[in-house]
Formats: C-alpha cells, structure tokens, sequence
C-alpha cells in the first residue's frame, strides 16, 4: 500500500511507546486496561481491534516450559486474536531462512557460454542463470544498477569474445512462472512493493523514474534508471509554481511495458523519483544486459531467449563469470527496507534449495513446518499466503510473534536476526536500545521486536491494530490519524 502522510508519525509513536516499555513495568494491569479503554473511546476505535503483548526474555529465574530464557507476560490485550499483521510476516519469513538456509547462504547469478571462438567472435549462445538472486542492482554498486553486467562485460572481452552469433538465454528454470502472489492489490502493481518474482531478476524488477525540471527551457523532463528502451513512456507532465505539492500520477498499463507519467509538478518537490514494476522481469534482465554489453562494444546479433526448463548446451558449458550475495545482506534488505520483492525472492530459493524447483506453495510449506514443528504453532492456528505480508490473508496473534521473537533469542543465529531489523539507540548508552520490524497495510498498522534495558535485559513486544477506517486517500486518513492519536496518549498514559 502507497504510505500515508500519517505513517510515520504513527511509527515513531509506536516506537516511542516501546522505548518507555519501563514504565509499562510499573504500571497496574487494572489501571492500564481502564485507560486503554477510555482511549479506545475518545478515538472512536470502538469498532478497531488492539492487540498488544511484552514479555520478558532474560528475567533471573524466568524460563519458558522447553528451558527458553524467559517466559514472563508483563502486559498482554486480545494477545490470542489472529490480526492481519502486514509486514510483520516478514519475520516469520526471514527467521525461517535464516534457520534453514543459514547465514552463509549464498544467492548466485552467472553467465556462461557454450560454442568455439574464433577471431574474438563467439560462435554459440550466452547464457545467464541465477538460483534467485534479488541482488543484482545499485544496491550494492555505489548506485550503479548496471555495474554487475559491466563486470561481466569486462569478463567477456578477457576471454577474447567482442561479437556473439547465437542467442542470449536467460535460463529462469529454478523458479516457476507464477510472478504475483494471490492477493495482492490489483490496483496497485505498478508500484515497487509490487515487484515481480522471478529467478532471473534485475533492479529489483523495477525501472526508476526521475522527474526533473530543465532549468534552461523550463520544460519537464523524466529520466530512466537504468537508461532501457525496454519500456515505452508516456510523459504529460507540466511545472505549476502555485502548488505545495505535485500532483504526478506514474502507472504501468498491465501486461505491458507502457509507463504513463501525468500531471502537475510543483518547484518545491522536484526532482521526484518512482519506482515502476515491469512486465517479464527475465526478458527486462535480457534487454538491459544486452545494451550494456553493447555499450561495452559487444554485439550480440542473436535473440532475447527466456526459457522455464533448465538449458541443455551442445558441448560443454564455460563459466565466464558469476556474482553472489550472502543471506545476511539479503535479510537485512527484507527486515529494514521492508523489501517485498527480497522476501518472496528468498521464500522461492528455500523451496528450489529444498525441493528443487522455486513455488510459493513449496517455501510455505517450509516456513509452516518451521513455525509447527520448532515452534510448536498449532496448524490451524495461523494463515500465511505470502512471505512479505503485502496480503491480508496473512493472519498470526502477538503472542505469536512474541513467541517466535523468543525462539530467535534463543537461537544460534540471534544476533544476525536481532541485527536485520532497524536499530534505535534511544539512550546514551548502548545497552539500552531496541529493534523493530514495522509494517502497514490499508487498515493494518504493526510493529514488533526488541528492546534491551541494561547489558543482559531483553524483552519482545508486538502491538497490531486492525481495522481503524483506514482510506485510500493518502491525504485524508482520518483513521489511521485517530490509531495514531491513540498510541500518542497511550504513551502517556503507560508514563503515569
């Protein structure tokens, strides 16, 4: 879902609330229900459903039934209630990874070519495969979104190759065809949340768009990242001084490669940047590498070829060069950014990893057995449809994220867990600080993790509310405005 202008406000109060969790241990049950419920009222969040939980994870002489450090309820409001926890999936997702695949895993693309060369020239096929790699981009690149296939560029011309007969392939078998998860918002797929999953990827299956104003002629102009005539824009855009704010809309015609860019830009916020999904991310893969090795001086006088079957070379394949990237990277990408596109890239690779081909259904099934079998959930005691949470039917309790953000602190992997979420030193002292994973869809606000009083003191918390009238007006929110007003004063409250 686009973010509202309430968004982050309503973010740093739930992280305010959390960094006064102390007072939360001082405070009486009975009075801390009767003023969340008055709160509750003056919102008019009557017909909204809160769900909060801490627990303690390091208290002297605490310990879970399984021996778990930790296991003490300090505060707990419909902790049962399956909610729609948005991008809070996301740590089911990653910790399942992390404890599946381990920290050394490693996301890899390569390119290959079979045929002879002679006279510089290949007489064969270039082929590019990837396990599922979402890192090849500008992330990594000083911003370069090009720079992992000007490397390979680079690769061919030591290998003596300046011109290629055959085709390019881009082999996407260790995936299957299925880019969308079920349930996600057809009205807004044009947009990077919504990216595309695919095998193959590139640039996070995304073209981005600046939009500028030329100061010599005052007319608009767009620019793309990476330059592709992969896809065919349309710009009508004009420059108004009057407005406070531009009023563009970017959208992408579905099926196709038609970027539409309109409406009014206002001085005070351009240059603006979007980031738009295309269609048949392998294909947009096969495009940009072909014109940057071009620009390189290698021509390729074959086709674009995107195959679903693993590629049977005549002869004996050669490597000419391969990138890869390490899970942490990749978690810390998921749990910080709160990149969908990364967790349903890594949702596929446990299932090929595992199972030998990418399907949602298959890396589900890891992540349900992960949850059932080391966690002890109850089977038809959660939904998961996806693995980044950008689908409502992704229903778990706070005592269920509590449960599993205790499973990690346990665990082997804790610190690089701990460390993928977005850290808050909220003290001069480093040992007091907290962790969070946050996540907001259309009438669901989340945020769960960590904080650490003291050296040695750990506590989980999760707090979700569903159902508070949000609207698709990302400039009126009056109900997303009254969730936030009610974690404004309940701070206050928890600090009497």
């Amino acid at each position: 879902m686009r973010v509202s202008k309430y968004y982050y406000c309503a973010i740093t109060l739930l992280l305010a609330f959390f960094i006064t969790t102390g007072y939360v241990l001082q405070a009486q049950p009975d009075s801390l229900s009767s003023g969340i419920s008055a709160l509750i009222s003056k919102y008019k969040l009557e017909k909204s459903t809160i769900a909060i939980k801490i627990i303690t994870l390091s208290a002297k002489g605490e310990t879970s039934p399984s021996g778990a450090p930790g296991n003490k309820t300090v505060y707990e409001r419909n902790s049962d209630t399956r909610m729609v926890i948005a991008s809070n999936t996301k740590l089911f997702s990653t910790a399942a990874a992390l404890c599946k695949l381990g920290p050394d895993f490693q996301f890899t693309s390569s390119i290959s070519y079979d045929g002879v060369i002679t006279n510089s020239a290949l007489n064969g096929n270039l082929v590019v495969w990837s396990n599922g790699d979402p890192n090849i981009s500008g992330r990594f690149y000083k911003n370069n979104p090009t720079a992992v296939f000007e490397q390979w560029a680079d690769q061919l011309i030591k290998s003596g190759i300046n011109k290629i007969s055959g085709n390019l392939i881009i082999d996407q078998s260790a995936f299957d065809r299925e880019c969308l998860p079920p349930g996600w918002p057809e009205d807004q797929l044009s947009y990077w949340y919504c990216a595309p999953i695919s095998a193959v990827s590139f640039n996070d299956n995304c073209v981005d768009i600046t939009v500028w104003s030329d100061a010599k002629s005052g007319r608009m102009r767009y620019a793309l990242s990476p330059p592709t005539k992969y896809v065919d824009v349309s710009f009508d855009v004009s420059l108004n001084k009057k407005l406070s704010a531009s009023q563009l809309k970017f959208s992408r015609q579905p099926g196709t490669n038609r970027i539409n860019i309109s409406g009014r830009a206002s001085p005070k916020d351009i240059p603006t940047k979007e980031s738009i999904t295309v269609d048949n991310p392998g294909l947009f893969f096969g495009t940009v590498l072909k014109e940057t090795l071009a620009r390189k001086g290698i021509a390729i006088s074959g086709n674009i070829l995107t195959i679903d079957n693993p590629y049977k070379p005549s002869g004996k394949p050669v490597k000419i060069a391969a990138t890869s990237t390490d899970l942490v990277q990749t978690i810390n990408v998921v749990n910080r950014r709160s990149q969908n596109f990364y967790a349903e890239q890594i949702l596929k690779t446990m299932a090929y990893n595992s199972q030998g081909k990418g399907t949602r259904a298959g890396g589900l099934k890891i992540i349900s057995e992960f949850l059932t079998k080391e966690l002890g959930f109850a089977k038809d005691g959660f939904t998961i449809s996806d693995a980044s949470g950008l689908a409502r039917q992704n229903l778990f309790s706070v005592s269920q994220l509590t449960g599993l953000l205790r499973y990690m602190y346990s665990h082997k992997h804790f610190t690089t867990f701990r460390d993928s979420l977005n850290y808050e030193r909220w003290n001069f002292s480093n040992s007091e600080s907290v962790w969070t994973k946050t996540g907001y869809i259309r009438n669901a606000l989340a945020l769960s993790g960590y904080i650490r009083r003291g050296q040695d003191d750990y506590y989980a918390f999760s707090c979700i509310i569903n159902d508070f009238d949000d609207t698709s007006d990302i400039n009126d929110n009056p109900g997303l405005e009254n969730a936030e007003n009610f974690r404004s004063e309940f701070i206050k409250l928890l600090q009497k």
